[in-house]
C-alpha cells in the first residue's frame, strides 16, 4: 500500500493523478489487467471524500495536469465521482478530468455532468461487444 509514509520512491510532483475508486467492475473480461485483484477489506464511500482531498496535500505537492478517475468500472462509484468533481475543481481549476469506463453504465443523467464538468471519457473496448455507451449520447444529440 502507498501512503505519505511509503511513497515507494516516488515524488509529489506529477503530471496525473489517477485515483483509483475502486476494483469492482460489472464484468469479468478474461484480458482485464485487473480482473486477479480483489477488493481488499477497506471499505470507504461519499463520507470519505472530503478527508480524501484534505490528505491529497500530504501526497501532491503540486497541481497535477490531468485527473483521471479508475476503477475496475469507476462508474459503479459515481456518487463518489459526483462528490469528487466540485472538490477537485476546486482544487485544481486548471486540471483536465477524465475517465478510463467500459462505458455500459453511462446514461443521460452522467452524460450531463460529465458534459458540463468537460470531463474527457476514454472507453475500454470488450473485444465482440457494441458498447451501451452510444445510445445515451446519442439520445442526447451528443455522439
Amino acid at each position: 500500500m502507498f501512503s505519505p509514509e511509503n511513497p515507494v520512491g516516488k515524488s509529489g510532483d506529477l503530471e496525473t493523478l489517477k485515483i483509483q475508486l475502486g476494483l469492482k467492475c460489472n464484468y469479468s473480461c478474461s484480458y482485464c489487467s485487473q480482473a486477479s485483484f480483489t477488493e481488499s477489506d477497506v471499505k470507504t464511500g461519499v463520507g470519505d471524500v472530503q478527508q480524501f482531498i484534505s490528505d491529497l496535500d500530504k501526497w501532491v505537492t503540486t497541481a497535477p495536469k490531468r485527473i483521471e478517475f479508475w476503477g475496475g468500472e469507476p462508474l459503479l462509484y459515481w456518487r463518489r465521482i459526483e462528490a469528487l468533481i466540485p472538490l477537485l475543481v476546486n482544487k485544481w481549476p486548471a486540471a483536465e478530468l477524465s475517465i478510463v469506463t467500459n462505458g455500459s453504465l453511462l446514461t443521460e443523467d452522467k452524460v450531463d455532468v460529465i458534459i458540463s464538468n468537460g470531463i474527457n471519457i476514454a472507453i475500454s473496448r470488450r473485444p465482440g461487444t457494441v458498447h451501451a455507451w452510444r445510445r445515451p449520447l446519442r439520445q442526447a444529440g451528443r455522439s
